[in-house]
């Protein structure tokens, strides 16, 4: 994965954003509030929402960093599938809808109130 071998500074975002242009846009860019949006879409009470992991002390990656990593992107994936089909892939407004949805989610622990 990119994270192996990334220099100091590259953590999870910026190498989640380098797969979206790697694969040219086949793998959707993170976003921690369309997660967020996403969490609070889905009703099954196992999936939580959950920041991604942090690179570690002085660029080292450890403590199960990659494999935390892809366990969260996996899901995130999982979840725009589940919701979107491919359309996610495709219709930029599915992103900005999410962005601003998990906007209105001030805690992270709960879901949004309707």
């Amino acid at each position: 994965m990119i994270l192996r071998d990334a220099p100091t500074g590259i953590g999870a975002v910026y190498a989640i954003t380098l797969l979206f242009f790697i694969t040219k846009g086949n793998k959707p860019i993170y976003d921690q509030y369309a997660m967020m949006a996403l969490f609070n879409m889905t009703p099954d009470p196992l999936i939580g929402y959950h920041e991604l992991p942090q690179r570690g002390t002085e660029g080292r990656i450890d403590g199960g960093f990659i494999e935390k990593l892809t366990e969260r992107y996996e899901q995130y994936i999982a979840l725009l599938e589940h919701h979107f089909g491919d359309m996610y892939k495709k219709c930029r407004d599915i992103d900005r809808a999410l962005w601003v949805y998990g906007h209105l989610c001030k805690d992270k622990e709960k879901k949004c109130s309707n």
